[in-house]
């Protein structure tokens, strides 16, 4: 970490905000693939960090780069961090492994309910409404998508979890398990690893402090896959408008009516799914991580911050928009 201050030393209420402040706190805050954590659970280990060192050079060597984005993940991490979903509710930027190779740009950890670890969700964020570019891989890292190629992306990894039999699924659950990611990566078990590889949704987690087991290292392979939208106009506003409280209310307002939504319609889709015969242990616990997120937001209080949040949106023509594109999209790809 290349701040003289640990995160839990830093106070994002005392923080100036420019966009490079915002963007430093972000990264300083990011989960950290150490060796001492991590390199006995993968024998990959040092061909992912080199990967994602190559790819992070590529990306700072580019010209002109949209920092859009990034400032947005950043703004949300920051306004999570802040109380915007809950007290109980934290955030972390993900390793870069998983940012730049499964999609997650940060994770959301609840205290509610957990016995050992944390309730976790990944999520992903876009400020580009639309579809954008092509989906050709490179180096097997996807382009930045718009909204809803990436809420597809979500049902296709959903999809293909539930693809799998139940006896395949026990079999790879228990490879996993076993610790089979630190075995030296042979042609007789390429295909676990490539199998594991698409099933997680992080590679590189460590439970956060304040968690009962704290930063115990160890993957993801089930929980919620958040897409969220904050326009590119919303994040403008935080940063060059003349009401930066005003900038940054609408994005919790947006994050406070969107990530229950995308959980309830993420449960009613693998709820479908196993209504027409779908069913392994992955799907189960995927299942299960989504209940115990609705259960999260299933209080008096969160409800009674919902509801208020709805009616602020429905008040603003720019937040009525972007909360009913948001809800049409994510209901048509995981409904239809």
């Amino acid at each position: 970490m290349n701040s003289e201050h640990s995160p839990q030393q830093q106070n994002p209420e005392a923080m100036r905000l420019t966009p490079e402040n915002v963007l430093r706190f972000f990264e300083e805050n990011r989960i950290q693939a150490e060796p001492d954590s991590f390199s006995s659970m993968y024998s990959t280990f040092q061909d992912d960090q080199v990967r994602v060192a190559n790819l992070r050079t590529q990306y700072e060597q580019v010209a002109n780069r949209d920092q859009e984005g990034p400032l947005g993940e950043a703004l949300v991490f920051l306004r999570i961090q802040q109380g915007a979903l809950s007290p109980q509710i934290t955030s972390r930027g993900t390793h870069l492994y998983d940012d730049f190779f499964h999609g997650a740009d940060l994770v959301i950890e609840s205290k509610a309910r957990q016995l050992r670890d944390p309730i976790v969700s990944s999520v992903d964020v876009t400020v580009s409404q639309q579809a954008l570019g092509e989906t050709k891989r490179v180096d097997g890292v996807a382009p930045e998508l718009g909204f809803d190629k990436k809420v597809t992306r979500v049902k296709h990894h959903i999809d293909e979890v539930a693809r799998f039999s139940q006896r395949d699924a026990i079999e790879i659950s228990a490879w996993l398990q076993s610790g089979g990611l630190s075995q030296l990566r042979t042609k007789a078990n390429e295909k676990m690893f490539d199998v594991a590889e698409r099933l997680m949704l992080l590679k590189y987690y460590k439970n956060p402090p304040t968690s009962d087991d704290p930063d115990r290292p160890h993957y993801v392979d089930a929980g919620p896959q958040i897409v969220v939208s904050i326009d590119r106009s919303f994040v403008n506003k935080v940063f060059h408008g003349n009401d930066q409280e005003k900038a940054l209310r609408n994005i919790d307002l947006l994050l406070q009516a969107q990530v229950p939504f995308s959980v309830l319609i993420l449960k009613q889709y693998i709820e479908s799914l196993k209504k027409r015969g779908y069913g392994n242990v992955f799907l189960d616990n995927n299942l299960v991580a989504c209940r115990a997120w609705e259960l999260t937001f299933d209080n008096e209080i969160y409800q009674a911050k919902l509801q208020r949040a709805l009616q602020e949106c429905n008040r603003d023509p720019q937040l009525r928009q972007q909360i009913s594109y948001y809800q049409q999209t994510v209901s048509r790809i995981l409904r239809g």
